[in-house]
């Protein structure tokens, strides 16, 4: 037991994590399950405390399988990126690299993959990074085995035996220390795999990128509560980021309290500048595509004539870009017929 004793003290009373709230003993494996949240939790407390955590922003994540690739159980997302841990003065004092993964087996919602895949990749970093993997520290995110069910027992704070209880756990230090690398071990990866590039403090537009391709993903609107939960930052950075995002009107707000959502902000007058709405979207372009059809054109066909009077390669793709009109549909319409004839 001195093991979760270790890092039971490292979890409540350095951290300040909640047990069986933000971190649980899993009965099965005997190890600590902390969750998404509460990892986040860490990286913020070491930067209250001096310390950063450097995590890989997307563009220098390397990507290994893009979602197309089959994999031993189907399709699947692999993506690897380097943490750094530097110390007061800004030096790295540790650094690792892990990857990510999700497919149809360990994934339940199919959409998701990247942002499950980031996630797990996230979790991995910070926790072997702050050496908590090497003490039995798992992501709730790394197996459904391993979420908290609901009503499940509090587990009892383990008591640490009499030799120990007067041990304080030591802080990392001030100044550059010299990092012994473990034994070489098996790679998990094969060894042609392209070298990893070094992480950047995290970019205000890189996270207002993304936020705008998650709400552009859901018609309906995504919550502050969405973006908390299906992205890797943390809270106060996401909820800059929407701040500048409604500044600058690339967003608007609907709803109110627990309903607000997000949505990509239009023209407040659509029928002004013929912008289709989502409905007229929907049955135009379904009465054209399907016209197009019976009159003999392939997908692929109807596909290249999109690409040449929207720029873009499929209708979605123009309708989310906020340019698309009944006269771009009705052109599709008239070169597609002129291609059956």
């Amino acid at each position: 037991m001195a093991k979760n004793n270790k890092l039971y003290k490292m979890l409540y009373e350095e951290y300040k994590l909640e047990k069986d709230v933000d971190f649980w003993l899993h009965s099965q494996s005997g190890s600590y399950i902390i969750t998404h949240n509460a990892v986040k939790k860490i990286v913020a407390k070491q930067t209250e405390d001096g310390f950063q955590i450097v995590t890989p922003l997307a563009k220098d994540l390397i990507v290994f399988k893009n979602g197309s690739e089959g994999g031993l159980h189907g399709n699947e997302v692999v993506i690897g990126g380097d943490f750094h841990l530097k110390n007061r003065d800004g030096k790295i004092i540790r650094s690792v690299f892990r990857i990510g993964e999700a497919n149809e087996r360990n994934c339940k919602s199919i959409p998701y993959t990247w942002t499950m895949a980031e996630k797990r990749m996230f979790d991995r970093g910070v926790l072997d990074l702050l050496q908590m993997a090497q003490e039995g520290a798992y992501s709730d995110i790394e197996a459904d085995d391993f979420k908290k069910k609901a009503g499940q027992p509090q587990t009892p704070a383990p008591q640490p035996a009499p030799a120990e209880a007067a041990v304080s756990l030591p802080k990392l230090p001030s100044t550059p220390i010299k990092i012994t690398p473990p034994e070489k071990k098996t790679p998990e990866l094969p060894a042609n795999l392209p070298t990893p590039s070094l992480a950047a403090v995290p970019d205000p537009q890189d996270i207002c990128s993304k936020i705008v391709a998650l709400i552009a993903e859901s018609p309906d609107g995504v919550s502050k509560t969405d973006m908390w939960n299906r992205m890797i930052e943390d809270k106060d950075s996401i909820n800059a980021a929407v701040g500048d995002l409604l500044q600058d009107e690339k967003i608007v707000k609907v709803g109110e309290g627990r309903g607000t959502k997000y949505v990509i902000a239009k023209e407040e007058d659509p029928q002004a500048t013929g912008i289709l709405t989502r409905e007229e979207y929907n049955i135009l372009w379904r009465e054209a595509s399907e016209k197009l059809l019976a009159q003999g054109l392939e997908y692929t066909q109807i596909m290249g004539v999109v690409s040449e009077v929207t720029g873009h390669d499929s209708m979605i793709k123009a309708f989310k870009e906020n340019i698309l009109t009944k006269k771009h549909i009705e052109s599709i319409v008239e070169i597609g017929t002129r291609l059956s004839a």
